[in-house]
C-alpha cells in the first residue's frame, strides 16, 4: 500500500508545486464543505489540493471496506455514486491484491476528475452526469452500490431521485452489497432509507441486520491509522510542505493577515464513519 500511495501521490504533488509556482494560493481559502455545497472540483488546483489531504486515508478506509464487506461474488459488478478521481476503485484494487479482473466498476460523477488511479478500459467506466441520469435500467446488472462520503452532498430532491431509481430496480444478480462511508453520521438517515428500501421489497439480511452506522476510531485508542495498519504511511516531504503553504503563497503579503491555508492530510480515523450491508433476494 505504501508503494501505491507514493506513486499515485507523485504526479499530483508535482502538478501541485507547478500550480503553485504559476498561481497565488488564494483561491484555496474557499474550499470547504457545508452539506450540498462543496468545493469547486472543476479547478485543476483544488483537484490537487483535495487529494493530498485525503486521497491516502482514503484509498486506505476504502480497501479496509471492501475487506470487512464479506462480499463472495465471483465478480465485483460496482457502482460509484459521486465517485470523484475513484478512490474507491484503488481501495478494491488494494482489498483484491492488486487484481481488477473481476471487477466491472461504473462511476457517476458531476466533474471529470484528473489523477484517476485506473483509466476508462473495457471493465472500469466513469460517467461526468448529474444523478438525475440514473435509471432502474443505470443500475440493473449492478451487485455493489458504493457511496464514497457522496450521499449527504445530494439535495433531498436529487436523493429522492436516486432513492426512486433504486427502488424501480429489477436487480439481476440475486445479492445486493450497500456501502456507504462518511465523514460523520450525518448519512445515516439517507442509507437507512435505502436498506429499509430493499427489505420493503422481500429482501432479507444476507448476515447481522444492519444496525447503524460504525466508526473506525473504536478499532485504536490513538485513532491513528498507522495505528492500525503498518501498512499505511504518508510520505513526510509532502506533509511538511503542505503544513507551510501559507508561507510559500506568492501573495503572503496581501492585506488579508487572517488567510491560513495550511494543511495537515488526514492521518487518523476519527472522522471516518461506514457501514455495509449485504440483502438477497428473497
Amino acid at each position: 500500500m505504501i508503494d501505491f500511495i507514493n506513486d499515485y501521490l507523485t504526479p499530483v504533488y508535482s502538478d501541485f508545486l507547478q500550480s503553485e509556482s504559476l498561481n497565488d494560493l488564494c483561491e484555496l481559502k474557499s474550499f470547504y464543505f457545508d452539506g450540498t455545497d462543496v468545493p469547486d472540483y472543476t479547478n485543476p488546483l483544488i483537484q490537487q489540493y483535495y487529494l493530498l489531504k485525503f486521497a491516502p486515508a482514503y484509498i486506505w478506509e476504502y480497501k479496509r471496506l471492501y475487506d470487512y464487506a464479506y462480499i463472495k461474488n465471483s465478480f465485483h459488478k460496482i457502482y460509484s455514486f459521486g465517485c470523484g478521481a475513484g478512490l474507491d476503485l484503488a481501495g478494491q484494487y488494494l482489498s483484491l491484491k492488486k487484481n481488477l479482473t473481476s471487477v466491472d466498476y461504473k462511476g457517476l460523477d458531476l466533474v471529470d476528475w484528473n489523477y484517476k488511479p485506473f483509466p476508462v478500459s473495457t471493465n472500469i467506466n466513469y460517467a461526468v452526469n448529474d444523478i438525475d441520469s440514473i435509471s432502474k435500467e443505470t443500475l440493473k446488472d449492478r451487485n455493489i452500490l458504493f457511496f464514497p462520503k457522496s450521499l449527504s452532498e445530494f439535495s433531498d430532491s436529487k436523493f429522492n431521485h436516486l432513492f426512486d431509481a433504486i427502488q424501480n430496480t429489477n436487480f439481476i444478480e440475486p445479492e445486493i452489497c450497500l456501502i456507504i462511508s462518511s465523514t460523520d453520521s450525518k448519512d445515516e438517515p439517507r442509507f437507512e432509507s435505502i436498506v429499509k428500501g430493499f427489505i420493503s421489497r422481500g429482501y432479507i439480511y444476507k448476515f447481522s441486520e444492519y444496525d447503524g452506522f460504525y466508526n473506525w476510531k473504536n478499532e485504536s485508542p490513538s485513532k491513528g491509522i498507522k495505528s492500525i495498519d503498518y501498512c499505511f504511511d504518508y510520505p513526510d516531504e509532502i506533509k511538511e510542505h503542505l503544513n507551510n503553504l501559507t508561507s510559500m503563497c506568492l501573495k503572503k503579503n496581501c492585506a488579508d493577515n487572517s488567510c491560513n491555508i495550511d494543511i495537515w492530510p488526514v492521518l487518523t480515523t476519527k472522522n471516518m464513519y461506514f457501514a455495509h450491508t449485504i440483502l438477497v433476494k428473497n
